[in-house]
């Protein structure tokens, strides 16, 4: 049997860019099922090879690389296969299914990882509850949210040079920090790079390319300081103490030139998306700066490959691979109350649309003595999310 590659079944325009759960080299479901297999997300990393985008690599959550996964609609994904829908690991052996996985799920009855004509074959695998932190809603509020969470960051009164100093403590904190005795307020503004990442992540994985673009406006609208998004279909996304942007985020595979308007706006960004980072690129209309568009601008726009290349632009890299260990990194034991006071608020929260709903997380209609018991859990929740705030606190305050 040949070696393909997976993506030749997908169409790139509707392919789901995140993995909703892992499988490792050696066959192993990170579903959150199975002892020692936590749940597991990641994202498809592709290549542009010749007219079409092929997948290179899922990169999990975690920084680490998986042949394969599957996605919020139960499909198979991989780097590759079989010409008969068999996954193959990295060694291109095919991905067997451990007898743990198959005792646990029976009817899927069989001996590999393979691809199935029927769509959501899989998933019955897929957990029902949504993942991701309660507390990182991305809707068209996402402005206001941003302001409040990098206010302690860079400064606040340098209208322009705010902005970069916002987009510079980000970026140093993204790409992580030592382990070390920290003050409350050093926590509190490296918790609160934290978040942010999380905003990133979640507008660039989970929104389709407009409306991405229009959310990641806003996102760093919320780092300059007096910003206001301007919505009159003009060449100008944002407005600040008089000066005006132009904001772009494309995908970093793109090779065609990117649309500006130099003469409307006094700084053109643009913002290449990858799998694990965002790169963000700031231009002016300074004829005596290295940042100057024209440097970088063919007749049509922008070349991204001259922005990639340029040794000289004003780059920002912020990585969003393994945000959850970047915590770890801030305080000793932070990681570990986050984790329980945001596992508790969670399952409070879907005790309650149950109580409310009569549905329970698996989707069935909840008997009366069900409704009883998930009662009973929510007061359970209640008490455990009040000794998990008892233990935060401890923590944050320990580690002064």
């Amino acid at each position: 049997m040949d070696i393909i590659k997976f993506n030749k079944f997908l169409n790139e325009n509707i392919q789901i860019p995140v993995i909703d759960i892992l499988i490792d080299n050696d066959g192993n479901l990170y579903n959150g099922m199975l002892p020692g297999f936590p749940l597991m997300k990641g994202n498809i990393v592709r290549e542009k090879i010749k007219d079409s985008k092929v997948i290179i690599d899922i990169l999990g959550n975690d920084g680490r690389s998986y042949p394969a996964g599957i996605d919020k609609n139960g499909d198979l994904v991989c780097v590759n296969m079989y010409d008969n829908g068999t996954a193959l690991n990295f060694d291109g052996v095919p991905l067997k299914i451990p007898q743990n996985v198959l005792k646990l799920y029976p009817k899927l009855k069989l001996k590999f990882w393979e691809k199935k004509i029927q769509d959501g074959w899989y998933s019955s695998l897929v957990p029902i509850l949504p993942t991701g932190w309660v507390n990182v809603k991305v809707d068209m509020e996402v402005l206001k949210r941003v302001r409040r969470y990098s206010r302690n960051l860079g400064t606040n009164n340098k209208k322009f040079k705010s902005f970069n100093s916002k987009l510079s403590d980000i970026e140093r904190m993204s790409s992580g920090v030592l382990l070390r005795r920290r003050k409350r307020e050093k926590i509190q503004k490296e918790m609160s790079v934290i978040i942010l990442l999380h905003y990133i992540n979640e507008i660039k994985d989970f929104f389709t390319p407009g409306s991405a673009g229009f959310l990641f406006e806003s996102f760093l609208a919320g780092l300059i300081p007096n910003a206001v998004v301007v919505d009159d279909n003009s060449k100008c996304d944002v407005r600040a103490d008089g000066a005006r942007y132009q904001m772009k985020l494309v995908d970093n595979l793109r090779t065609e030139s990117i649309e500006i308007s130099p003469s409307s706006v006094d700084y053109n960004i643009i913002c290449l998306k990858y799998a694990d980072k965002i790169e963000i690129y700031i231009l002016d209309n300074d004829i005596d700066s290295d940042n100057f568009y024209q440097n970088f601008r063919l007749t049509a726009g922008i070349l991204p490959n001259k922005l990639k290349s340029s040794s000289t632009v004003k780059k920002y890299t912020i990585e969003i691979n393994n945000i959850e260990e970047k915590i770890k990194t801030i305080a000793n034991g932070l990681k570990e109350s986050l984790d329980s006071l945001y596992g508790e608020l969670s399952q409070f929260q879907y005790n309650v649309e149950s109580i409310i709903t009569g549905v329970n997380q698996k989707g069935k209609i909840l008997t009366g003595e069900e409704f009883t018991s998930t009662v009973n859990n929510s007061q359970v929740n209640i008490n455990n999310m009040t000794n998990q705030l008892d233990n935060l606190v401890h923590t944050i305050i320990q580690n002064n």
